[in-house]
């Protein structure tokens, strides 16, 4: 039998704690192991459960979510962070990056979007939604726009938000295919061996066009 992965949801407000907790455990093979309210008990919930993943809100009573996912790195203990924000976060992305976060989602996101990133994060890649390509400027030798077409910059951007390759095929009007041979040319080209090195690859170029104006 299939371990479930273990989930912990921090956050200080109830509501959406336990509404997220009600959303993610309608989800085959996940566990909510706890809610945390405050960056301490956080802490010492990870050390009692040791999750497979955090959910956390980035604004805490007693620390940010930022201080609290830098701890966690610390112990060097593979724990993946995905950070709820409601508040700018991008002047810290390259910071979050060296922490290895593998997400970062909008607290007004859609159940969808929470679901599609938590199955991204189960299957070891990193997912960032597109409304954070409008604003990034991250430096790279190569932009991504230097390197791929822009069909190829479409399904990097839906791949990324957490769409599957099916999503991304009926988004498309194509087969899925199609899209399988898209990717294998997007690796090749980002020097990637599989989806989540290609979407880390992918996030860290400096994009000088916002994702919005690809369509």
């Amino acid at each position: 039998m299939k371990e479930p992965f273990k989930i912990l949801i921090v956050d200080d407000h109830p509501m959406f704690a336990f509404g997220t907790k009600t959303l993610l455990e309608q989800m085959e093979h996940v566990q909510i192991v706890g809610i945390a309210e405050t960056g301490k008990i956080c802490l010492e919930y990870v050390n009692t459960y040791k999750p497979d993943l955090v959910l956390l809100d980035f604004k805490l009573p007693d620390q940010t979510g930022y201080e609290i996912a830098k701890q966690i790195h610390a112990m060097k203990n593979h724990i993946k962070v995905v950070l709820f924000t409601g508040i700018d976060v991008l002047p810290l992305y390259n910071e979050l990056l060296d922490l290895h976060i593998c997400g970062i989602l909008a607290k007004n996101s859609g159940d969808e979007k929470l679901r599609n990133m938590v199955r991204c994060i189960m299957e070891g890649q990193t997912a960032v939604p597109l409304e954070f390509f409008q604003q990034l400027r991250l430096a790279s030798t190569h932009t991504a726009q230097e390197m791929l077409t822009k069909q190829e910059m479409e399904i990097m951007a839906m791949l990324t938000d957490g769409q599957t390759q099916d999503q991304i095929a009926e988004n498309l009007f194509t087969s899925k295919r199609s899209v399988d041979n898209y990717l294998r040319r997007i690796y090749e080209k980002l020097g990637a061996k599989n989806k989540s090195q290609a979407i880390q690859k992918f996030v860290e170029m400096q994009m000088n066009t916002d994702v919005s104006h690809l369509g």
